[in-house]
């Protein structure tokens, strides 16, 4: 991955052309029994008894439980196919930056091998691509999400929980399966890098949301994992040698996976936050410092 902060020129919005509808407002879906209050306008309406699954980025200022549901429908889709998913979650992050038309696929790519097609498009080159492809075609929103004076911060709260909610959901197996997160950190610093300003913010958003989630669930795991090792040290425990073995098995399950998480931070750590805490746009810095705050 190519190394170095991306300050090169921002990307031009303000040509003529069409400025298509921003990607988190797709048509809702059903009739509502209630409001959910999460339209920035106040006026939609959501039926919570009757929400269908949408893709991630499309959940950003609907109805909280409809980004829930849409998160199971993605981990299934995960299971059947990982790395379609790996790139549906990036061409997510793509149409979230203001890129709505932005498309990662398996066909992009001349490999059959999951780990080689993730190889040849999470990179550096694919970004640009997509970005480059995006303003000759004039299709992109203008100011991107993030930017936006009347729906931005609403954006970032969605954006941030999306990535809190993901890696809260496979705490228990696919947080580390040693794939999609470590392919998706690799595309979020992908983004970073981005003469696009769109995109590097966004990138840098998610990549710092997923930064601190991370180090909070690692501090839960060795807090855990301390308890554990006590109960298995002392002395008539009840169940005896049986009991305490089984103790030892799940300290050193909790300790591997502190170990992969620290492993993961680490990554955004180095390919996020120290590439763009000195970034020329100020709220990227402001991202990248406020990430710092919570962790510490």
């Amino acid at each position: 991955r190519a190394s170095g902060a991306a300050n090169g020129a921002e990307a031009s919005a303000s040509k003529s052309g069409r400025t298509p509808a921003r990607a988190s407002g797709a048509t809702k879906e059903g009739t509502s029994r209630r409001k959910s209050g999460a339209q920035p306008d106040g006026d939609a309406e959501v039926d919570e008894f009757d929400l269908k699954p949408r893709r991630l980025e499309q959940c950003f200022g609907e109805n909280a439980l409809l980004l829930s549901i849409s998160i199971d429908s993605f981990l299934e889709r995960y299971s059947a196919d990982g790395a379609a998913a790996v790139l549906e979650l990036a061409t997510s992050l793509m149409n979230a930056s203001g890129l709505p038309d932005a498309s990662l696929t398996i066909a992009d790519a001349d490999v059959d091998d999951e780990e080689e097609v993730l190889e040849a498009l999470i990179t550096n080159n694919t970004c640009e691509r997509l970005v480059d492809e995006a303003q000759e075609r004039m299709i992109f929103v203008e100011p991107y999400p993030l930017a936006d004076k009347k729906t931005g911060k609403r954006h970032l709260k969605d954006l941030t929980a999306l990535w809190r909610q993901l890696i809260d959901k496979t705490q228990h197996e696919v947080l580390f399966d040693g794939v999609l997160f470590p392919w998706v950190i690799e595309w979020m610093c992908a983004m970073s890098q981005s003469k696009h300003r769109g995109v590097r913010h966004t990138g840098t958003e998610a990549g710092m949301a997923l930064m601190v989630r991370m180090t909070e669930l690692a501090v839960e795991l060795a807090t855990q994992a301390t308890a554990k090792q006590r109960q298995a040290s002392k002395p008539g425990k009840k169940g005896g040698a049986g009991m305490a073995a089984i103790l030892k098995e799940e300290v050193q399950r909790l300790q591997q996976n502190e170990t992969a998480l620290e492993e993961m931070v680490t990554a955004a750590f180095t390919g996020l936050f120290v590439e763009r805490y000195r970034d020329r746009a100020e709220e990227v810095r402001a991202s990248c410092l406020s990430a710092l705050g919570r962790v510490m």
